[in-house]
């Protein structure tokens, strides 16, 4: 937890299934949000396809142990602390999309 500012705004709909909102505030609702997913799942783990850098903030995309494509996005302040960050995972509609669309 510190690589964040204390007060970091995580956003994510696995985070709107685990606790009934999208978006999480502070280190203290992040590391609930980071235990309760590792308990769900504990052999989650991650496979970087892509890195991004922008300015003040990165971008990494990834497949998960379920071969889930994901990213994650992170801003980060004056300090090089994250005080934003979001995650964002495929669908089962854009998959059916993909595959509808190689049909073609």
């Amino acid at each position: 937890m510190s690589n964040y500012h204390k007060d970091v705004v995580f956003r994510s709909l696995k985070a709107q299934a685990l606790f009934g909102r999208g978006e999480l505030i502070g280190h203290h609702e992040l590391h609930r949000y980071w235990a309760k997913a590792l308990e769900r799942q504990p052999d989650l783990k991650f496979q970087v396809q892509e890195f991004f850098q922008g300015y003040q903030m990165m971008n990494l995309s990834y497949r998960n142990h379920n071969n889930v494509f994901a990213t994650e996005t992170v801003y980060f302040n004056a300090e090089g602390l994250v005080f934003r960050a979001a995650a964002c995972h495929q669908t089962l509609q854009r998959e059916a999309y993909n595959r509808h669309a190689s049909e073609q």
